[in-house]
């Protein structure tokens, strides 16, 4: 488990005005969110917090990669994550728990003087991953999988259609196009 207290800032008896933090992301965090479907990198996080009477605002920035496996060959890659995402922080009397407004705002009750930051964190990677995890491509534009798996995917796509498993109907409609390509 990651030790969550390192995500935690106390705020109540910072000065107002900009504090600055820096984070590793590492194994130890990314283990702890089975839902990233990583193990394996490094992510520096620059937080610039800026605090006023009645508001935080908090400043992440990303830049590192993540160890991630690729939807086509399966082979672990290395995946770049760069990003700004920003946090708004409402100190407000008479609630007793903190509420989300909106997306990058949440309502904080003004008693407590600590934020835990680690959730938000994960979020926000999140957000940042691509949603179809492929290699990069090289320098000749294409993709960096593994080519005995590329080449394996080949031979069994290409096994799969034969002409005898065509319904006659497909059949029939292939014929028509061949005919127009003509």
């Amino acid at each position: 488990m990651t030790n969550k207290k390192l995500h935690i800032i106390t705020f109540g008896n910072l000065k107002n005005g900009i504090h600055k933090f820096k984070y590793t992301l590492e194994k130890e965090f990314f283990v702890s969110f089975p839902a990233l479907e990583c193990e394996q990198g490094e992510i520096k996080v620059d937080l610039e917090l800026n605090k006023k009477d009645r508001m935080l605002t908090l400043n992440f920035n990303f830049s590192g990669y993540m160890e991630l496996t690729c939807d086509r060959c399966l082979d672990k890659y290395n995946e770049p994550i760069e990003g700004e995402k920003v946090l708004y922080v409402k100190l407000k009397s008479g609630i007793l728990q903190q509420e989300e407004e909106d997306d990058n705002v949440i309502l904080f009750p003004d008693k407590k003087n600590e934020i835990d930051i680690h959730q938000y964190l994960y979020e926000y990677i999140s957000l940042m991953l691509p949603m179809r995890k492929i290699h990069p491509n090289g320098k000749d534009g294409e993709p960096l999988c593994n080519p005995e798996m590329m080449q394996r995917l080949e031979e069994i796509n290409n096994s799969n259609i034969e002409e005898e498993d065509i319904d006659p109907r497909w059949a029939a409609l292939k014929q028509l196009k061949d005919k127009i390509i003509e």
